[in-house]
């Protein structure tokens, strides 16, 4: 008895990691690669990307250093050291070079950061940005949105980015969730 409990549980054990290992490969996983200064790819903007973002059942969805790490070997097998301004080509040939599924680029653009109304000897800022969303597969550009949003912060110019950039997310998930 106790050797047939053993063996069930093996088999079951093996049929759960071939599912979960089946799930995250890249094929299907939905990739989201931020275009934009370093300082919006930190863990903060990051975690918002995921906990924004949905993807439907089936799929992942990929963020992070690894997804950014590949976007850049990307560019350096292109010949370039730094990133370039992506071009639509540039889109579709990362999503083939990568292997997922589909790419959401979330491309930052005119981030103004002002700095105004000392109070008790401190600045307060005030970020204004604009997010450009394209979801991309391995053939063309399958959906597009754009939002821009300001924030204030009294504590820094980062925490102003975020708040701006949580506004941007939040209003262009909604017209994207689920990522299919």
């Amino acid at each position: 008895m106790k050797k047939l409990f053993i063996a069930l549980f093996a088999i079951f054990s093996l049929m759960a990691t071939a599912i979960v290992t089946e799930a995250a490969t890249p094929g299907n996983q939905i990739a989201v690669v931020i275009v934009g200064g370093a300082d919006y790819r930190t863990k903060d903007f990051v975690k918002l990307t995921k906990d924004l973002f949905k993807v439907s059942e089936g799929l992942t969805l990929a963020a992070g250093k690894e997804v950014q790490n590949k976007y850049q070997m990307y560019w350096l097998d292109k010949g370039l050291i730094d990133e370039d301004t992506p071009t639509k080509e540039d889109f579709v040939q990362f999503v083939n070079y990568s292997g997922y599924r589909k790419v959401l680029y979330l491309v930052i653009k005119d981030s103004v950061i002002d700095q105004h109304g000392r109070k008790k000897g401190k600045d307060r800022s005030r970020a204004s940005l604009t997010v450009n969303a394209f979801i991309v597969d391995k053939t063309k550009i399958l959906k597009f949105d754009s939002s821009t949003n300001e924030e204030d912060s009294k504590t820094s110019e980062l925490r102003a980015r975020l708040g701006a950039f949580k506004q941007c997310v939040k209003e262009i998930s909604k017209n994207f969730n689920p990522l299919q």
